[in-house]
């Protein structure tokens, strides 16, 4: 009985919780088994890398700021003076180079980052980027503040 807000007491459908989330589990699964053929430490290096490979060249770069760069990690939040956040991140989208601008659902972190008042740029680095699409945003973040 949908309508019903209790279940029923005859079976077999007293038995029956829902279905379960089947797909979740496999991808879930899935998932595990990659994490573990790779190694955490592993795949921690190597995004960690190229965060700090994009880090350092943006540091270098006049009219841009990067928010946090104390910290070492594979996201990385970057600003262009004098471009709104959304216009750097439709101008890299453009380039094929996926990135997210605005709050990123944390006002608050926003505000104790002190970022401009539109947001900043995200970038977020995974096991399978590589050094040659790290090398596409610094050089396309290079011909904005040119």
């Amino acid at each position: 009985d949908s309508l019903s807000g209790d279940m029923t007491g005859e079976s077999p459908e007293a038995y029956e919780a829902g279905t379960l989330p089947g797909v979740a589990i496999a991808g879930l699964y899935a998932g595990m088994t990659y994490i573990a053929q790779k190694g955490i430490s592993q795949i921690h290096a190597k995004e960690t890398a190229l965060g700090e490979r994009l880090k350092t060249a943006l540091l270098e770069m006049p009219h841009v700021n990067v928010y946090a760069p104390h910290r070492k990690g594979s996201i990385l939040l970057f600003s262009v003076d004098g471009m709104s956040s959304e216009a750097v991140g439709m101008a890299l989208n453009q380039e094929g180079i996926m990135v997210r601008a605005g709050f990123h659902c944390s006002a608050l972190g926003h505000a104790t980052l002190q970022t401009p008042s539109d947001g900043a740029v995200r970038v977020s680095f995974g096991y399978d980027h590589t050094r040659k699409e790290c090398d596409r945003i610094i050089d396309a973040v290079a011909r904005l503040v040119r």
